[in-house]
């Protein structure tokens, strides 16, 4: 029978995969604060669900045609992804580059098939849904970085360029470092000069970002490459903020105005 709303009830999986690569895979043989041993098994286990339901459905014969061709290319990339979870954790810059490019697919194909991404609606959610946008133009202080909105666009390059880690885009950490830097020294900039903006709870919010922004930047200083918990607290600063303006609806009205999504 034809797919139907909720049959790809994975959805939910592949997402938590997706904001578990933010700042890179992790793994720590001491298990600390309940987060168990690193996001890499956490990793893996979202991706094989995904895995094992599509298995499933080709072996029902649920797919043919176009949707067919297309989840065999998603089981392809979820071969590749699994294949480069070691080489990510390790900070090989092939291995995250590759699972970068090979997650990033799937959302792809599955967005870009109205049949597959219908299928994927479930529970209230959109679908497999789309990581951060990277800026098409490298990021400098000519950028637009006046309003929270442009501020928050920035940030999504620096949390795209960090998808499965830092050298995940050959970019290094520099261009990231680069574009966190510039969104902390121009949020301190808006919060001083609008004030209105940050009023009551919404300030305490926004300083509480500038604060994450802070132990980011630190994180890059020499962290990364030396410190195995650089990738865990990437994780948890980068989500932190998205939790936070997601949250607060004075903010994330601020980070859509201007026809800018930040």
């Amino acid at each position: 029978m034809p797919l139907q709303p909720g049959d790809l009830y994975f959805n939910n999986m592949f997402n938590d995969a997706t904001r578990i690569l933010e700042g890179g895979l992790w793994h720590n043989v001491i298990e600390e604060a309940a987060q168990g041993h690193g996001t890499d098994l956490r990793y893996i286990n979202d991706i094989q669900i995904v895995q094992a339901g599509l298995q499933g459905f080709v072996a029902a014969c649920d797919f043919t045609g176009v949707q067919l061709r297309h989840v065999n290319r998603i089981l392809n990339d979820i071969t590749t992804v699994l294949n480069n979870v070691q080489g990510a954790v390790d900070g090989n810059a092939d291995a995250q580059h590759d699972l970068r490019s090979a997650h990033l697919d799937i959302i792809n194909i599955i967005q870009n098939d109205p049949v597959l991404q219908a299928a994927s609606i479930f529970d209230g959610n959109t679908g497999f849904n789309f990581a951060p946008p990277m800026l098409g133009h490298p990021v400098n202080h000519n950028t637009p970085h006046e309003t929270f909105a442009e501020l928050g666009a920035i940030y999504d390059d620096a949390q795209s360029r960090m998808l499965a880690g830092p050298n995940s885009t050959g970019d290094g950490a520099n261009k990231i470092q680069h574009d966190v830097t510039i969104v902390h020294d121009g949020l301190v900039t808006l919060m001083e000069s609008h004030p209105e903006l940050f009023t009551g709870l919404t300030g305490v919010h926004a300083q509480t970002i500038v604060n994450q922004l802070a132990l980011q930047m630190n994180i890059y200083d020499g962290q990364y490459g030396t410190n195995i918990d650089a990738a865990r607290a990437t994780n948890d600063n980068f989500l932190d903020i998205d939790d936070i303006v997601a949250g607060d609806a004075n903010l994330f009205n601020l980070a859509h105005q201007g026809g800018v999504d930040g």
